[in-house]
């Protein structure tokens, strides 16, 4: 878990005071209007879930561990993962009996694109010959995931049970505290002020510099937008 909204809140005035000394409204201070009020909490609320779902849609990006709390057993061939966020992290196949016996990790067939490497599946799960070297191979097609385990059964094993390893996160508009760690704080300090300062179309050089920081901000994290 992430800071605090009443952190955030405070450190996004400080990062306007010392970013914006040039603009004509002033300094920021806790009377403003959308602090009272609590909009900015929202907006860092907002920002922090749209930056978890950049992160989540990054596989192997290192801040994609926090959200990594999917898991799925038993999942059919043609099956549909709940509340994934971004491509699977990992499809495990626990295989008994057979070339495979053990637990095995998917990998995807031949082809060079989504329709061959379905046709491909279609042929191994088919696996008219019983040919026990067709190894466990699975597509994502969205949240559907298609897997051979058919095809390994076939193949020699008594049974096959697929599991997967996913991201997901949950908006919360009430949370106290963000989701995404602590070192993506700037970023969505920066981006909850771009959001607090161009909601009506005013104060457009305020919104326009604070998007920019924000977009600059992921850059250095490692995300291009």
């Amino acid at each position: 878990m992430g800071e605090t909204i009443t952190y955030l809140q405070s450190l996004s005035i400080e990062l306007y005071n010392v970013s914006a000394p040039g603009l004509a409204f002033g300094a920021l201070s806790t009377l403003q209007e959308f602090i009272k009020s609590g909009e900015l909490g929202v907006y860092l609320l907002l920002t922090d879930a749209s930056l978890a779902n950049l992160i989540c849609q990054q596989k192997g990006f290192g801040a994609r561990n926090t959200f990594l709390s999917g898991n799925q057993t038993g999942i059919s061939s043609g099956g549909q993962l709940s509340a994934m966020v971004g491509p699977v992290e990992s499809i495990q196949f626990a295989v008994t009996g057979g070339r495979w016996a053990g637990t095995q990790p998917g990998a995807l067939p031949r082809g060079d694109s989504l329709s061959n490497q379905l046709i491909e599946l279609q042929n191994e799960n088919r696996n008219v010959n019983a040919n026990p070297e067709i190894a466990p191979h699975f597509v994502q097609d969205g949240a559907t995931i298609w897997h051979n385990a058919a095809g390994l059964v076939l193949g020699g094993a008594s049974s096959v049970i697929v599991s997967s390893k996913f991201a997901q996160f949950i908006f919360n508009q009430a949370a106290t505290s963000v989701q995404c760690p602590s070192e993506w704080s700037r970023a969505t300090c920066f981006g909850g002020l771009a959001t607090a300062f161009g909601k009506d179309g005013q104060r457009v050089e305020a919104a326009g510099l604070f998007k920019g920081l924000y977009q600059s901000e992921l850059a250095v994290m490692g995300i291009q937008q």
